[in-house]
Formats: C-alpha cells, sequence, structure tokens
C-alpha cells in the first residue's frame, strides 16, 4: 500500500479512535446519541423535507462534534493543569457552555421541526390504534438509552501504549 494510503487510512484510525473514547468514556456523548436515535425514530411519523432532515442531521453533527471538542479542552487542561486552577475551571466551563448552547439550539429547532400538527397527527393515530405496541417500544427504547447512558465509564488513559500516526 502507498504511503499517502496508509496516512489516509492512519488519519480515519485515529479519528475513529476518539469518537470511541468519547462514546466509551463521556455519558454526556451517551446522551447526545441517544436523542439523536430517538429522533430518528421519531421521524418516521413525519414527512419532513429533504432540507429539514438535512437540517436534523447537521444538528445531530454540531452537538456530537461540540460534545467532543468539549472533551479534547477539558483533555488538554488536565494535563496542563493537574490541580486545581481558576483558569483551568473558566475553561472547562466555557467549553461545557458551548456544548449546552448547542445542544438548547438543537432542542429548539427539533421542536419547531416536531410541532407539524400532521406528524402529531400521525404519532397520535399510531399510539391509539397500536396502544401496547407504541409504549412497548418506547419503554424499550427507555430502558436500553438508560442502559446504554449509565454503563460504566472505561475510564483509562487517552491513547494509553499508542503512538500517534
Amino acid at each position: 500500500m502507498s504511503r499517502p494510503i496508509r496516512s489516509l487510512l492512519g488519519s480515519f484510525k485515529v479519528a475513529f479512535y476518539g469518537i470511541r473514547y468519547c462514546i466509551a468514556n463521556e455519558r454526556n456523548m451517551r446522551i447526545h446519541l441517544s436523542i439523536a436515535l430517538g429522533v430518528v425514530f421519531l421521524c418516521a411519523f413525519y414527512s419532513f423535507s429533504a432540507a429539514q432532515y438535512a437540517l436534523i442531521v447537521l444538528l445531530f453533527c454540531m452537538v456530537i462534534a461540540a460534545e467532543m471538542l468539549n472533551t479534547a479542552i477539558e483533555t488538554v487542561v488536565n494535563l496542563l493543569s493537574p490541580g486545581y486552577n481558576h483558569l483551568a475551571k473558566l475553561a472547562k466551563d466555557i467549553a461545557a457552555g458551548a456544548v449546552l448552547i448547542c445542544a438548547v439550539g438543537a432542542a429548539v429547532i427539533g421542536l419547531i421541526l416536531f410541532c407539524d400538527p400532521g406528524g402529531i397527527g400521525r404519532l397520535l393515530a399510531v399510539m391509539g390504534a397500536h396502544p401496547v405496541l407504541f409504549f412497548g417500544g418506547a419503554i424499550g427504547y427507555l430502558l436500553l438509552a438508560a442502559a446504554f447512558i449509565f454503563v460504566p465509564e472505561q475510564k483509562q488513559n487517552p491513547r494509553q501504549g499508542k503512538k500517534d500516526e
């Protein structure tokens, strides 16, 4: 395999490691992913346009990327300032605030999109026609989401024993 291709594959490998690390170690990342999955299920009851679906995907990506940047900032701050430092705390608080702004913005846009009377009507029709199936599925989703969110974190030294590629 040529060097540029190996380099490109190596870049993807470390990027996927970063994603996997955040999912395994950051409860808030698992919360965001669980909410995203719930939104995907709700989309089945709506007749969104391609632009609306694109907006939903963009919002997912924005919140997930913000959470990953927050994790990266916290990791670097912890590395550079292992003891308490007011400025280190401030940097972490600001990064967490940025994630909150992204998540609240995504939630507001989601509410605007999902307050469509037609979609709500279809959702209510399914609830009325198949209440056991609907509520069973909803409870199953909530139980799986809770199990995923509260799985014990695998706090480890990031990239322990791995060299940068």
